[in-house]
Order: C-alpha cells, then structure tokens, then sequence
C-alpha cells in the first residue's frame, strides 16, 4: 500500500471525527426554546398577577358597599322600630327601604362568595404558575451551563483536529486531495472506505475480486464502482 493512500485513510478518519464534532457542536440546545417557553410563562404569570389583583379590588369594593348597605340597614331599622317614628307612611315607607336594603344585602354577599372563590382558584393558578416559570428558570440555567461548558470543549476538539488535519495535508498528493475532498461533499462526509471480506463498507457492496487483488498488490488509490469512493485495503495484519 502507498504512504499517500495510507495517509488518506487517516485523513478521513480525523474528517469523521471532524465532522461528528461539528454536528455535535450544531445540535446543542442553547437554551433559547426555553426562555422562549419562560417568556410566555411570564407574561401569563403578568397577566393572572393582573387579574388577581383587579378582584381583590371587587372583593374590597363589594366588602365596603355591604359595610355601607348593612350600616343604612340598621339605622333605619332603629328608626323604623325605635319607638322614633309614629307616622304610618313614614315607617311604611323604612320598611320596604329596610327590605330593598336586605335584597341588595343578599346580593352582595352572594357576589363577595363568588368572588372569593374566584380568588382562591386564581390563587391556585398563580401558585402552580408560579412553579413552572421557576422549574423553567432552572432547567434553563442547566442548559446554558451545560450549552457553555459543551461549547467551550467541542471547540477546543475541532481546533486540535483541524490542526492535526493540516498537518496531514501535505503529504497526499494535490490531485488526490482534490478528487478526495470533492467526493467528501458528495458523499456524505465519507470518501475513502474500507474494503472487508470483499464488501465496500461505504455501500455494501461486492468489491470484484480484481480489485481487491489489485488493492493488494499495488496499494494504488481505486475508486468502488458503485458508489465510486476511493478504496482502502487493511494490509498491516
């Protein structure tokens, strides 16, 4: 086998490893799905604090009218039956104010029942929101960290290959180089395979015996003829 095919096997073999860590860099979450993601927790967490807040001010505003509705109520009872007022329309007329004011009672405190049960559900909500922009803050911050310490390692493995790579160019032969790379683009980052028990392992396929014969005779770089990536004989053992 010639040196410049042997070092064309190696070279592919420092490629994939290339290409493996660039893909890997490629593929790592950074963390931007889940801020998004926070994002949108937050602004509904904004929005139920909001919602929240204006029936507090309900709740306050019905507490107050009962107070005032309840106060009127008793002061025109105590009229009304105080031994105060004597005139028949008079204390005809307190009395259905005094029924008027006990409707509009009623209704207030069924409006203020209401309105704390709706206080208690919106509270439950922002409680389990509340958890889930918190479980999404922390599960963002292990991703970034992780996304940081990844990049910061993957970037350091490319420049140490792509040194080691560099090196190794020179001693294939500048046509070669050209054919190999061009094959690299066109076949999926694999251009020099091996050849096992007869078969091409880039596409499975019966290397005819005059070929391989000629692998290990002459070494000299052979192209397959189905998938036309150069072929390697492991003649070391």
């Amino acid at each position: 086998m010639t040196e410049e095919l042997r070092q064309l096997h190696r070279l592919q073999q420092v490629d994939s490893r290339i290409f493996e860590a660039a893909a890997a860099l490629a593929a790592l979450e950074d963390g931007s799905g889940l801020a998004r993601e926070l994002a949108e927790v937050e602004a509904e967490l904004t929005r139920l604090e909001q919602a929240l807040r204006e029936t507090e001010s309900a709740q306050r505003d019905k507490e107050l009218k009962l107070g005032s509705t309840e106060a009127k109520r008793r002061q025109n009872w105590n009229r009304a039956y105080g031994g105060t007022v004597s005139n028949p329309k008079e204390l005809e007329g307190l009395q259905m104010e005094i029924e008027a004011l006990d409707r509009q009672k009623d209704k207030l405190e069924e409006e203020i029942i209401l309105l704390l049960e709706a206080l208690d559900e919106q509270n439950a909500a922002l409680a389990q929101q509340r958890a889930r922009a918190q479980e999404l803050g922390a599960r963002r911050q292990e991703v970034e960290a992780r996304f940081a310490s990844e990049t910061r390692r993957l970037t350091a493995k490319l420049g140490s290959l792509r040194t080691q790579r560099a090196e190794m160019v020179p001693a294939i032969g500048e046509r070669t180089l050209q054919r190999y790379e061009a094959m690299l683009k066109k076949a999926g980052n694999l251009a020099v395979v091996e050849v096992v028990d007869g078969v091409c392992l880039g596409c499975n396929t019966a290397v005819p015996t005059i070929k391989v014969k000629q692998l290990k005779a002459t070494g000299e770089a052979i192209l397959c003829d189905n998938c036309k990536r150069f072929l390697y004989l492991d003649t070391e053992d």
